[in-house]
């Protein structure tokens, strides 16, 4: 039973993120302190990488408003 739980929550995560969400899974079943590390590390570079959007947004916005 928890076999069959298992297997399904593998199938998701490969349908919802691809092979590398299926890797980190799997990666996260044999060394979870590491997999738990690899995945903050993602969470932070998306993190910057929505900042720096942000920032650039409101830049062009500030310069097409006239600096308002």
């Amino acid at each position: 039973m928890a076999d069959e739980s298992i297997f399904r929550f593998l199938i998701e995560v490969g349908k919802e993120h691809g092979v590398l969400g299926l890797i980190l899974v799997i990666y996260a079943f044999i060394w979870p302190y590491y997999a738990y590390k690899f995945a903050r590390m993602v969470i932070n570079e998306k993190q910057k990488e929505v900042d720096r959007m942000a920032a650039e947004k409101e830049r062009w916005e500030k310069l097409i408003l006239g600096g308002k």
